[in-house]
């Protein structure tokens, strides 16, 4: 994964904390450096009160498992919307669905 978010650049990135090789928090200030305009949703089952510091390694917004998916494509919608925004750089190719 952390290959691919260094050599690639992503308007929104989901992840989950727990990773082989990796956490979360790698992932999202990979992302970050890459674009840091990116959008990053971390999800897990346990944060262990990790919250503050995956939100201070630049992440998004945090998602407790079990979620439903409508939850994560409701935060997708809302904040590539709000990066298609006039001012705000998008670093991928996504265009929001529609509503």
């Amino acid at each position: 994964a952390l290959v691919v978010v260094r050599s690639s650049a992503f308007d929104a990135v989901v992840t989950d904390l727990r990773l082989p090789g990796a956490t979360g928090i790698d992932i999202v200030r990979a992302v970050k450096q890459q674009c840091p305009r990116s959008r990053v949703l971390v999800v897990s089952a346990y944060f262990g009160g990790q919250e503050a510091v995956v939100v201070g390694a630049g992440a998004d917004g945090v998602l407790r498992k079990p979620f439903v998916n409508r939850d994560v494509v409701a935060w997708l919608r809302e904040q590539l919307s709000a990066s298609s925004s006039p001012g705000l750089a998008r670093c991928g190719r996504y265009a929001a669905p529609p509503r």
